[in-house]
């Protein structure tokens, strides 16, 4: 294309915009609505009997005619409002009441308060608020009263027992006889659960032990009651030193005498129980004789192997402690099984040890012994689990994660706890989260849901001098490709053709003219753009004319209403209609009624870099609700007395004014205060002859 020909189609352009210019355009652009946008019949002007539709965003409805036409240079009817949607009846949350009467129909902004019944906990935020014709999400009543108390070995319950406890009821025990309550006699429930429970020691004795030299008088008994006595006597030929009878107390024996032999001989040694000595026993033993001894299978010995005869007396033999068995009894009655085997028995030597966990269904009780218990002599102190809360999978958390269960052909959603849920990607989505925590667990009634991301593309962009061949798909799935041609007078850098790759493209190819023209810097060429893109005109000096004609091919800047509604977006300065800018100009966008600036958001002054703009983005905001008490305490009243609803949006303005005979304290524009994210700034007011 030669200059000549740019030129000439330039010219052309200019006489086309006078001839329009003189007509005259009979309407002004059509006026823009709050929470709406035109939908067809868009021009760059507007003659007589032009219509445009309106169209009113998610969750508002058009109050008014949705065509307007121009008649006499006025848009007729005038625009129509779009009003946001009231909600209908209130969610139910099971064993919860709500604050209030129930109607068929809730005003935008309207709020309702749930009240957990008693023992259940609110989960969540205990208001939900009406917005564009739904409720935000409701709150969940989480039970927090406590079912059977524990039972306890050797105890019985003394309180009344119920089928369901309320936070902080107490329940007492008692102790059978001859066994003795160690901490406090009773559990309370608290958050769910009972409190670390007692226990009941066995205050009675085993029989009194076998001593080196010497015997029990009579027969033993199998257990001795506390207080009862045994009496010792020594053999022939040995002495006594310490008082023959021992007592029972608190399940052990007081201290015990010892029988030496004359001469600093030593009698037959003392037996020790699961052992024997490796010889034959003799009635005598000489000064320094030595005997070993061995446990019976399974047994440990502690202590010295070998004992010694010295000065009539043995020095003290070892002993052999037992080996623990897993009791399946017992781990069922402690909703237990064995961490590390699926094995139901298990034998350990005293010492060792082993870990347990919790069956599915249940959950570690915070009042239970550690669950990696050590084998004492015999004895195995179990850990104890309670029945866990179930879990229920919610199609909204896995939309919202961009997820589903693995096992389709699962009929229920509702998972045990310690039970398995296996999640993965939907079609078209990668994982972000850890791959194992894919393999999420019912924990307590909560599941963490891992989370994918969308690997599909939006559309390609557009680029300056260019634009891409064909009509653009919703969404490119990954590897499809798109094809960009430059206009003619542009020539292409990079590749052509682009690739969705992870969710987005690769390198875009750049269009640059063949001509190397002045910047489009100059105020007077910047004028004449603006208009331009307007449909306006501007005149020009002729040397200026190639710049201003160059600049028309770099990328201007739309502010689509589209990308401003799905940030909840508007332009800052409300007067302001034209969206169109030049590269390099600045934009000023701020949130819209209802919405907050999001902390994580871009810069709401957003320049225009080659056709493209970052659009800043803002969240929901908290509601005001007026207080009477506020008002009160500051002597001020509303400025709008008709206004029915005391719940005002984020960012609207509330106007306040001082009652009769009393005058302003605070700033004059504090009393035009601005609801700002849930929180209201209120102004002050005092009596005139205070």
């Amino acid at each position: 294309m030669t200059l000549l020909s740019l030129t000439t189609g330039f010219l052309l352009w200019m006489c086309c915009a006078i001839h329009k210019a003189s007509a005259g355009a009979a309407c002004e652009d059509p006026p823009l609505i709050e929470f709406g946008k035109i939908v067809s019949g868009v021009k760059s002007g507007y003659e007589e009997n032009d219509r445009v539709q309106y169209t009113c965003n998610p969750g508002y409805a058009l109050s008014g005619s949705e065509w307007i036409t121009c008649h006499g240079k006025v848009w007729m009817p005038g625009p129509p409002q779009c009003l946001e949607i009231p909600c209908g009846r209130i969610p139910a949350v099971a064993n919860a009441a709500f604050e209030g009467r129930s109607k068929e129909k809730y005003e935008p902004g309207e709020t309702i308060r749930y009240q957990c019944h008693e023992g259940f906990q609110v989960t969540g935020p205990p208001e939900i608020f009406c917005r564009r014709g739904n409720w935000s999400t409701p709150p969940f009543c989480e039970d927090v009263s406590c079912g059977a108390p524990p039972e306890i070995p050797n105890a019985h319950i003394t309180s009344t027992q119920q089928q369901r406890y309320l936070p902080g009821a107490k329940v007492h025990y008692e102790c059978v006889s001859n066994s003795q309550i160690m901490g406090v006699n009773y559990v309370i429930c608290s958050d769910g659960h009972w409190t670390k429970v007692p226990s009941c020691r066995d205050v009675t004795c085993e029989p009194p032990p076998e001593i080196a030299g010497g015997k029990v008088q009579g027969v033993k008994k199998p257990r001795y009651l506390p207080g009862e006595t045994a009496h010792y006597q020594c053999w022939q030929g040995f002495l006594m030193t310490g008082a023959s009878t021992v007592t029972c107390q608190n399940g052990t024996w007081t201290e015990l005498p010892q029988c030496k032999g004359e001469g600093r001989k030593c009698g037959p040694p003392p037996d020790i129980e699961n052992g024997d000595i490796l010889s034959f026993q003799l009635k005598q033993y000489p000064q320094g004789a030595t005997l070993k001894y061995k446990c019976a299978s399974f047994y440990i010995l502690k202590g010295p192997e070998q004992i010694t005869c010295t000065d009539g007396q043995w020095t003290n033999p070892p002993v052999c402690l037992a080996a623990c068995t897993t009791s399946e009894e017992d781990m069922d009655r402690n909703n237990i099984e064995l961490k590390w085997t699926g094995e139901r028995k298990l034998y350990l030597k005293s010492g060792d040890f082993v870990e347990f966990d919790c069956k599915i269904g249940y959950v570690q009780d915070p009042a239970s012994s550690p669950f990696r218990v050590q084998c004492m002599d015999g004895t195995l102190e179990y850990p104890r689990c309670q029945p866990g809360k179930d879990c229920t999978v919610l199609e909204m958390a896995m939309e919202r994660n961009n997820i589903k269960l693995r096992q389709s052909r699962r009929r229920s959603y509702t998972y045990r706890s310690e039970e398995y849920i296996l999640f993965t990607c939907k079609i078209s989505y990668r994982e972000v989260s850890n791959p194992e925590d894919f393999n999420a667990q019912c924990q307590d009634g909560v599941i963490n849901y891992p989370r994918c991301e969308n690997v599909t593309c939006e559309p390609p962009p557009e680029i300056a001098g260019g634009k891409v061949q064909g009509v653009k798909k919703p969404r490119y799935l990954p590897g499809e490709t798109a094809h960009y041609q430059c206009w003619q007078g542009f020539l292409m850098t990079g590749a052509s053709t682009v690739t969705c790759q992870n969710g987005t493209w690769t390198e875009l190819p750049q269009c640059k003219g063949e001509f190397s023209l002045p910047p489009c810097s100059r105020p007077s060429v910047k004028i004449a753009l603006k208009l331009a893109l307007g449909g306006k005109m501007y005149v020009l000096p002729l040397y200026e004319l190639m710049t201003f004609f160059s600049c028309l091919f770099q990328a201007a800047c739309t502010a689509s209403e589209e990308d401003m509604d799905r940030n909840n977006i508007e332009l800052r300065w409300r007067g302001e209609r034209k969206l169109y800018s030049t590269s390099g100009d600045f934009i000023e966008f701020d949130c819209k009624i209802g919405y907050v600036q999001d902390p994580a958001s871009s810069p709401f002054r957003v320049q225009c870099m080659d056709g493209t703009l970052e659009y800043p983005w803002c969240k929901p905001g908290r509601n005001c609700r007026l207080s009477e008490t506020e008002m009160k305490r500051n002597n001020i009243k509303l400025r709008q007395s008709r206004r029915r609803s005391n719940t005002y949006r984020s960012k609207e303005t509330i106007s306040f004014t001082c009652p009769f005979s009393y005058r302003e304290v605070s700033n004059p524009e504090d009393f035009e205060a601005q609801c700002k994210d849930g929180v209201i700034n209120y102004p002050r007011c005092e009596w005139y002859f205070g």
